[in-house]
């Protein structure tokens, strides 16, 4: 199971044909992950507009909008650290394909109980639940898996392509649940959701990346302790970590309010939650493609000093409720800040990391953003219903 010895070819020369910014996609295991990827990470939008939009007709409470975020999100602090630890010890490809099997089985069992009409908020937060700790594994271990594929030099090439894939999934995904909430019904994004994991399972079982060494002498918590010191020992981590989770607390934690938002204070249907939604991801994915043609030009810190000035830019006319086009401008300028942040930080981190503690670290790393949205969505959402 585990990837245990090098590839034979993992010393070989880095051919030229790699790089630049486009380097990465001339790699075919690269290119059909970033393709299978796209349409996982679509999936996962088509849910997160179809949930929030489901609870928030069923109890009218951003509390509530922000108790979902948190059964989502929670798990984080658990399992994605643990998630670490596996893919320090175990096939990453293997990991995720078994997330991604847990995750199409969330989204049908959405399907199957609204289809049966028994989909009770319990219910809900209970598979999001469930979902969380799989989406957390997996996007521990997706980060990961990515240096298996690429020659190092053309590894900030791939984060920054991989952070492009995610943004255009979050794009076209929540435009995509509006529209089929809109003229369809819930049941029918859960199933679409459902069927969008195959073609990343179906790269998966095919692939063959380069083979890491691996140790399994730790034991859990000892691997896990490990993984801390070594963020707080080294700056360039700790910075990367910390900045990370403050982000989430106060940037990205108004996504999960954004229902609550077009319902409100915009009164815009489904449609229009989905663009607001999608107007994020699709500022996001031309800050990704800026990044990854500016790549190491402009200093990593810069980027992130600028991304805190599109958040704060971003939340203000967001949340000012003037129009819904001042919302769509300030979600896209959330989006931009988003990316700035996240990809200058998640490009240092990688750049940094030892292979034996890449799963551990990177988890770290995901672990502050997934517990930072839900906190934030959480006083958020409070707040929102007090004031």
């Amino acid at each position: 199971m585990a990837d245990e010895k090098p590839h034979a070819s993992s010393t070989a020369p880095i051919p030229a044909r790699t790089a630049g910014a486009l380097g990465p996609f001339r790699l075919r295991l690269f290119a059909a992950f970033w393709w299978g990827s796209f349409f996982a990470h679509a999936a996962v939008w088509l849910q997160n507009i179809t949930v929030p939009y489901l609870v928030y007709e069923m109890t009218g409470s951003a509390t509530w909008l922000g108790l979902a975020a948190v059964a989502g999100h929670g798990p984080a602090l658990i399992a994605s650290p643990l998630g670490g630890v596996l893919a320090d010890r175990y096939s990453r490809r293997v990991l995720l394909i078994v997330t991604l099997v847990m995750k199409m089985v969330v989204s049908l069992g959405l399907y199957m109980l609204w289809h049966q009409n028994a989909l009770e908020i319990g219910s809900i937060l209970a598979l999001l639940a469930l979902n969380g700790i799989a989406h957390t594994v997996h996007l521990a271990c997706s980060s990961a898996f990515i240096p298996q594929i690429v020659p190092r030099k053309s590894l900030a090439a791939a984060v920054s392509l991989n952070s492009i894939q995610v943004n255009l999934s979050r794009a076209i995904g929540p435009a995509i649940a509006g529209f089929v909430l809109s003229r369809f019904d819930a049941g029918s994004a859960f199933a679409m959701s459902g069927v969008s994991y195959l073609p990343l399972v179906g790269v998966l079982v095919f692939a063959r990346p380069r083979r890491i060494e691996v140790s399994r002498q730790q034991g859990t918590w000892h691997a896990l302790l490990l993984g801390m010191r070594t963020v707080a020992s080294n700056r360039g981590l700790a910075v990367s970590v910390f900045t990370a989770g403050f982000v989430s607390i106060f940037g990205s934690g108004i996504q999960p309010l954004a229902a609550g938002l077009a319902s409100e204070v915009y009164e815009v249907g489904p449609e229009g939650f989905g663009w607001l939604v999608s107007s994020m991801g699709i500022s996001s994915a031309a800050a990704g493609v800026l990044l990854a043609v500016i790549n190491d030009r402009v200093l990593r810190s810069t980027m992130v000093r600028a991304g805190f000035l599109f958040y704060a830019m971003g939340a203000a006319i967001a949340g000012a409720g003037i129009s819904y086009a001042t919302a769509i401008l300030g979600f896209g300028l959330l989006g931009i800040g988003h990316t700035f942040v996240y990809v200058s930080c998640a490009t240092a981190l990688q750049l940094q990391l030892s292979e034996d503690l890449r799963g551990r670290v990177t988890a770290l790393y995901m672990t502050a953003i997934f517990v930072g949205m839900p906190l934030g969505a959480q006083l958020g959402g409070f707040i929102g219903d007090l004031v």
